[in-house]
């Protein structure tokens, strides 16, 4: 086709002319609808990958949280061991020197009764 054929084409209101303009739009319709299905795939696993790598985040976020909680937790476990530690081994001090002041006490009381 040359340079008049195409000017002839432009000047006619022809309908093949009018056929071939319709299956022109049709074609280029669907490429750029194909390429957009592309597009919106390539789109969308971008989008899956950042909603997983936000998720991830957020999850990392909380076992963060989670391990600080569990931090202070144990930290205060310890505390009230170490407390309770200190009581057992006072009470176990106190219940020896009870033990000792009944034991003087009735040696005293067998002494006396005897002496």
């Amino acid at each position: 086709m040359n340079i008049a054929d195409v000017n002839q084409l432009r000047e006619t209101n022809s309908p093949s002319k009018e056929r071939l303009t319709v299956q022109w739009l049709s074609q280029s319709i669907a490429e750029i609808r194909s390429e957009l299905a592309e597009v919106q795939g390539s789109f969308g696993g971008g989008s899956k990958d950042a909603q997983f790598r936000n998720q991830l985040l957020e999850d990392l976020s909380t076992l963060r949280a989670d391990f600080g909680t569990a931090k202070l937790e144990l930290e205060s476990l310890r505390s009230r061991q170490e407390k309770t530690e200190v009581l057992v081994r006072e009470l176990q001090e106190e219940a020896v020197q009870s033990a000792d002041d009944i034991r003087r006490s009735l040696n005293m009381r067998h002494e006396k009764g005897y002496g």
